[in-house]
């Protein structure tokens, strides 16, 4: 079985972090995963657009992203994905110094997950362009549009149950949490 796993909002943390630049910027909330309702959530199209332009300019904003996942998932995680195939997919947007794609890996290896392999989309997140090249049996998201996609072409998704993704309901489609989505997909 190979599994797509997504990380920003799955295993680590973005709507606190991207919703604190805005803050101090603009006074818009503070808000957490746990307490994001849309994506949004009040903020002006420019505002999140100069948010992008600051993780953009920032040179570890993705490597520094406070963990979602609770150490006992990560745990999980680093202990089986080399047997059964983790396949860490994200659409993080362009950040100053090194690459999304090592930055992500530092901050997967920081959580004991070696050698993951990674792979990042542009930031339109199209991860279905990917099922052709790895063929996956299941998805671990939460973005309910990246869900939905997955679904239709027949791959099975745990959607991450938080408030955005309440009104995400389709054929399979699983909303629950990290540690059952892991061991839905086997994951001891």
């Amino acid at each position: 079985m190979t599994v797509f796993c997504d990380l920003d909002g799955v295993l680590a943390e973005f709507c606190e972090p991207f919703s604190t630049l805005l803050h101090e910027a603009f006074g818009t909330p503070v808000v957490s995963t746990h307490e994001m309702i849309e994506w949004g959530l009040g903020r002006t199209k420019a505002q999140i657009e100069w948010g992008f332009e600051r993780v953009l300019e920032s040179p570890d904003f993705w490597e520094n992203s406070p963990r979602l996942a609770t150490p006992g998932q990560l745990q999980r995680i680093a202990a089986a994905h080399r047997e059964l195939p983790i396949i860490f997919v994200t659409a993080r947007a362009d950040s100053a110094g090194d690459t999304v794609y090592h930055q992500t890996i530092r901050w997967l290896e920081q959580y004991g997950i070696m050698e993951p392999l990674v792979v990042v989309v542009d930031r339109s997140g199209d991860k279905i362009k990917l099922i052709e090249r790895f063929n996956p049996d299941f998805v671990i998201e939460d973005a309910p549009h990246t869900a939905l996609a997955f679904a239709k072409r027949g791959v099975p998704v745990a959607l991450m149950d938080w408030p955005y993704t309440a009104a995400t309901h389709a054929p399979g489609i699983m909303r629950c949490g990290l540690t059952e989505a892991l061991t839905l997909v086997g994951v001891p």
